[in-house]
């Protein structure tokens, strides 16, 4: 019996508020409460990212040089007798996989207690059908390779040998639960939930249990003693845990949780501060993904004894399950698998979600043996578990590839398939897309002839076809994962075929052509003033073409296919190709640049560069007063950089300089680094990306700790914007060759010049220069010649 403490901890008081450390606070305690035979269960979840910018090393930073205090005896560590540090699986927050936590053997001098979570803060809540015994199992039998004081191996030294004393010899040891009991009628919420509560009691007193055995016991005695019955849900269960990583964190990306709930996927958020935010766990860049923890990044590894350090150091030896916990991996990196790390990537997030559509439907097929109640509630829990599965999937996968730039791997996961329809082959079928269309000509049969799986261990079964066209047929596909059955039913939609076999563009065809890509973006070379003339070909010859040629050089044309009833259009935007990057490098701005507000005596070229000095005056809501705006005319989809070097350090609120797409002093979009608040502690300066559409502004911002280090002492930053269509989508970098994502913002009018700004808004100083490096744009679509 005892008291657990969380002190120093996520704004909590303790005794560093007053000058001592966590070993005088925890036995200050002890003492009071020994004469009444008690103990302190004092946590060391604690962190401080402004201190150690990797808070994973703040608890063995704080707590290791206590344990290790050579006390006047002679004796180390200066805990008390009654004192357990209490400390989390990992050295994150219950996380649904980290790595165990480097304290585990390295408090050698100090009774440990592990504390594990029963309730499902992030493995899904009481939604998820998440069975944590085999985590809690693969936590408790990891080796921690824990050395003697002259640096032998232990013999017994698995995380539930250094708990339970036999390796450390601790007198006593303890395993913390954080519960999930409420006061829904099945008292945890979610039916299976109940089985995490099962399991950590049964591996609390006995950590080398099976937790395949703890399964089949909670089954029989919660739902059948029917050996099939008991088979299937077991089968279900012991899956669950490894599909949850799969389709939620895989390969080591931890916490990308939106804030708050700890529920849906947000890796793009920043979540008030740098350690709660994903993208501060994420590190996503142009380059890779993962947060570098070896030691050429914060040298977490080094905090575990030396083989767990060679092996979590090392990219080429670390568990791939723990690869991105470690290491910022290269989205081109070689798996074992022998893909690409971004191929792996999105095929696991993929085999996640197929292990739920199983589960789904293995339990559907339960119906006549569980009681209505209890079937009906889980039936209902599993349905928003596979949608809110998919949209883990579906938001990490689309962010990520903002960032990879490389397209959705099709054909070779181990559900991939390609199907035969009147003698020709289909593939390249995107597992996430729930449905596909298969144009069929005229007068062909719609049957589905032949189904070949990429994965020779795969089977498929052909459960419908269409009896005519337009018409549905349903293909699934079973395999088995190393954690278990994957399920992806295909849904094909034969239709007439309204497809193109080729566009042509003055006679000569686009290369970027696909027949099920629609939309397409041409450039004709700058200073063409007549359309270009537009042709194209029907796949099939019963279909119809209908050319409506666009009116001028910047125009639309639109190709309407018809085949019976069905018909599609292409269309083709015309626009001439963008010839106004400047290097500034000459003695005056070419004639392509236009002022908006001039002030003459606030900007010069200088040195290589165009330089304006900010002043007051500001673009937001009716306060269209911003000097010296450098435009110039832009046309189509484009992408715009520049490199952007501050004379000083930003001293002043809303001081600022950047790049924007431009409509009108109402219709803009600006990505520029900005002083947000002089005052703050931390989040001072900020990139901030905003769209005003009709005088109202929307903004995305990156900020907090870590943003103050995105200029450096030589005050350069990078920003890019790029549009396609009516979106926008902001990067920055910090060395002009790694870039990040911000996000994307729409504007739904069309801007008809793009530059640069540099303004104060409200602030009043003249001493700020903002030199802009260069101003690069490029047209973006296929050149015409």
């Amino acid at each position: 019996m005892g008291l657990t403490v969380k002190a120093n901890s996520e704004g909590q008081p303790g005794p560093q508020d007053f000058g001592y450390d966590h070993g005088d606070g925890a036995n200050a305690i002890a003492a009071a409460v020994a004469p009444l035979g008690m103990t302190v269960h004092w946590r060391t979840f604690v962190y401080n990212a402004e201190v150690d910018n990797d808070r994973l090393k703040r608890a063995y930073l704080e707590f290791g040089p206590i344990d290790d205090e050579v006390q006047p005896d002679g004796s180390r560590g200066r805990f008390a007798d009654n004192v357990f540090l209490q400390t989390k699986n990992g050295p994150l927050d219950f996380q649904a996989r980290e790595p165990i936590h480097p304290m585990f053997g390295r408090m050698e001098n100090t009774n440990q207690a592990l504390e594990l979570q029963i309730t499902q803060e992030y493995t899904g809540q009481n939604w998820m059908l998440a069975y944590l015994g085999p985590m809690y199992e693969e936590i408790l039998k990891t080796d921690t390779y824990a050395t003697d004081a002259k640096g032998k191996l232990l013999k017994e030294r698995l995380v539930g040998n250094i708990v339970d004393g036999t390796a450390q010899h601790h007198p006593d040891t303890a395993i913390v639960g954080v519960a999930n009991l409420g006061n829904a009628d099945n008292l945890t919420g979610q039916h299976f939930s109940q089985a995490n509560l099962f399991a950590f009691g049964r591996q609390a007193w006995d950590w080398t249990l099976d937790s395949t055995d703890i399964a089949t016991d909670w089954v029989r005695m919660t739902w059948s003693n029917d050996r099939r019955v008991v088979d299937t849900i077991r089968k279900m269960m012991m899956g669950s845990w490894e599909s949850l990583v799969s389709y939620q964190t895989p390969l080591g990306i931890g916490h990308q949780f939106a804030e708050g709930a700890h529920y849906r996927p947000d890796p793009a958020d920043w979540a008030g501060r740098d350690d709660w935010s994903p993208i501060y766990y994420n590190k996503a860049d142009t380059v890779g993904l993962g947060f570098d923890r070896s030691p050429t990044g914060s040298n977490l590894a080094a905090q575990y004894f030396p083989r767990l350090q060679q092996r979590y150091g090392n990219i080429d030896a670390i568990p791939e399950n723990l690869l991105m916990w470690f290491h910022h991996v290269p989205w081109g990196y070689r798996m074992d698998s022998g893909r690409t790390f971004w191929d792996e990537l999105v095929y696991r997030y993929q085999m996640g979600v197929q292990y739920v559509t199983w589960m789904r439907e293995t339990w559907d097929a339960l119906q006549p043996d569980i009681d209505a109640r209890r079937f009906a509630e889980v039936r209902a829990k599993l349905a928003v578990h596979e949608a809110d599965a998919a949209d883990w999937r579906d938001t990490s996968v689309s962010y990520w590839k903002e960032f990879s730039g490389r397209d959705i791997p099709v054909d070779d996961a181990p559900l991939s398939a390609t199907i035969v329809v009147n003698g020709k082959e289909f593939g390249g079928f995107s597992l996430s897309d729930t449905s596909y269309t298969i144009p069929v000509p005229a007068g062909a049969s719609p049957t589905i002839t032949k189904v070949r799986t990429a994965d020779r261990k795969a089977r498929y079964e052909i459960i419908s076809q269409a009896s005519g066209v337009p018409g549905q047929a349903i293909v699934k596909i079973t395999t088995e994962s190393f954690f278990g059955p994957l399920v992806k039913n295909y849904v094909f939609n034969l239709v007439p075929d309204t497809t193109l076999t080729a566009l042509r563009v003055d006679g000569a065809p686009l290369t970027s052509f696909a027949p099920t890509v629609l939309r397409y973006n041409a450039l004709t070379p700058a200073g063409t003033t007549t359309a270009p003339t537009i042709t194209a070909s029907a796949t099939d010859p019963a279909a119809s073409v209908l050319v409506e040629q666009a009116t001028s050089a910047t125009g639309q044309a639109r190709v309407t296919v018809t085949n019976g009833a069905a018909s599609s259009v292409y269309t083709v935007d015309l626009n001439t190709t963008i010839a106004g990057s400047d290097e500034f490098g000459s003695t005056q701005l070419g004639p392509q640049w236009q002022w908006v507000r001039p002030d003459e005596s606030k900007r010069r070229l200088a040195d290589g560069s165009l330089v304006i000095t900010a002043q007051q005056g500001d673009l937001q809501g009716n306060a269209n007063t911003a000097k010296n705006l450098a435009l110039q005319d832009v046309d189509g989809d484009w992408t715009v950089e520049s490199r952007i070097v501050f004379s000083r350090p930003l001293a002043s609120n809303n001081e600022q300089g950047g790049i924007l797409g431009y409509a009108d002093d109402n219709n803009y979009v600006k990505l520029a680094w900005e002083m947000g608040n002089a005052t703050a502690a931390v989040h001072k300066a900020r990139i901030v990306f905003l769209r005003e559409q009709n005088g109202t502004a929307s903004t995305l911002e990156i900020t907090g700790a870590d943003a103050q280090r995105i200029v450096g002492a030589d005050g350069a930053i990078w920003l890019r914007l790029t549009k396609i269509g009516d979106r926008y989508r902001a990067y920055y970098s910090s060395d002009g060759s790694v870039y990040r994502y911000i996000g994307a913002l729409t504007l739904n009018v069309e801007p008809s010049k793009a530059g640069l700004l540099a303004f104060n808004r409200a602030g009043t100083s003249t001493d700020l220069d903002v030199a802009f490096d260069y101003f690069r744009v490029e047209s973006r679509g296929e050149r015409i010649h």
